[in-house]
């Protein structure tokens, strides 16, 4: 809610966690929602030059003693240039979720008209509420108060000239062939290959977030592809994490998409930012809780039930789903081989909501023969008949 440019009611006290320790800085986008989040001297530039603009918030950062604030540009304009954006991506008109319909998925380049920013000097376009704009003269205060954890990017003028494009490393491109190769083999591999438009980790090996789309028959795999790139400062020959992940389903899916597709892109960034969560594969088997944002509700626990188990963990406000990695299923692989070494194929089955409550009062030790038995491994369904 706080990047949807509209005036907010007060949300009352707020805590932020520190998820992983880094460098204090005076302004971040934090989290999976890119949440402002500033510290007092920021708090007040936006107090000085925009008061009439913007919300602040008082927020709790982990232990900090420091007053920290969430900002909210309460306003959004209608103020896009289409013309001379570099690249407009659009939702489709059919777009399952009707909010998104028409709007903009995403904008290379983007620019606008600075006579429709209604005065502004702080706001978010209407239709792309990602992006978050600011005056020059906020710019040039917000740089004076320094080390700041945000970028900036001018949205007016004349384009820069794109830099050439990057050369592919012959290792990496070894590594993408072995991968079509292998995924070929396991039936009819969709040309395309999905991609963020907008990516959200740095963390894979390469950089490159890719998930592709295989056909079998009735039902449709879903597999990552780049988690086993060679890391790119690598002196010997590199399978990156050593696995990449699949999802399979029998559902009808809209345009092969869909919320296996969505699953597996969440659990494939939560594998490539947090090593913890790749060790959890070293055991065999590991039960991996996300976001339940755009899941059947079949496959999501509500945040209140959630937190009754979970009080200490991050819960989503669309609920939160899980996962059972490391099923070896009878008609998948588990590993295929490349130049580097041999690559894991790891599949995942989406828990139902009875499943995941049992996994929370009773423990994996409990559910797991329970999975194990289930004839439907690991096919992820909102059709398949619960084991609890």
């Amino acid at each position: 809610m706080f990047g949807e440019g509209r005036l907010l009611p007060d949300p009352g006290p707020i805590k932020a966690p520190v998820r992983n320790q880094g460098e204090r800085r005076t302004f971040m986008f934090a989290g999976v929602e890119s949440v402002p989040i500033i510290n007092e001297a920021v708090a007040n530039v936006f107090r000085a030059l925009a008061p009439d603009d913007v919300q602040l918030f008082p927020v709790t950062v982990g232990g900090e003693s420091e007053r920290y604030f969430i900002v909210n540009a309460s306003k959004s304009t209608v103020c896009i240039d289409e013309a001379n954006c570099r690249e407009v991506h659009l939702y489709d008109q059919d777009d399952p979720e009707p909010a998104r319909r028409g709007a903009y998925r995403w904008i290379y380049g983007l620019r606008i008209d600075p006579a429709k920013a209604e005065g502004a000097r702080v706001f978010r376009p209407k239709r792309f509420t990602h992006a978050l704009i600011v005056s020059e003269e906020v710019k040039a205060a917000l740089e004076r108060v320094g080390n700041l954890g945000v970028g900036f990017e001018r949205v007016t003028g004349p384009h820069e000239p794109l830099p050439p494009p990057r050369e592919v490393p012959a290792t990496l491109e070894q590594a993408r062939q072995a991968r079509a190769a292998a995924y070929s083999k396991l039936g009819e591999l969709s040309e395309d290959v999905v991609r963020r438009i907008v990516p959200t980790s740095g963390n894979w090996p390469s950089g490159s977030q890719a998930w592709r789309i295989i056909k079998r028959g009735q039902r449709t795999l879903f597999v990552s592809d780049g988690l086993s790139d060679p890391f790119p400062d690598a002196s010997e020959p590199s399978v990156g994490f050593g696995f990449e992940l699949a999802v399979e389903t029998d559902e009808e899916l809209p345009g092969d998409d869909g919320w296996p597709l969505d699953m597996l892109m969440w659990v494939s960034d939560g594998f490539a930012n947090y090593a913890d969560t790749r060790k959890l594969l070293e055991t065999g088997l590991a039960f991996i809780q996300f976001s339940g944002k755009g899941m059947p509700e079949q496959l999501v626990v509500p945040p209140d039930a959630f937190k009754k188990f979970r009080p200490n963990d991050w819960v989503s406000e669309h609920g939160m789903s899980m996962a059972l990695f490391g099923l070896e299923p009878p008609t998948l692989p588990t590993s295929f081989p490349t130049p580097a070494g041999p690559v894991r194929l790891v599949s995942a089955m989406a828990m139902h909501s009875s499943e995941i409550i049992a996994y929370l009062e009773r423990g994996g030790d409990v559910v797991l023969p329970l999975f194990l038995k289930c004839a439907d491994m690991p096919l992820s369904s909102t059709k398949r008949k619960p084991v609890i």
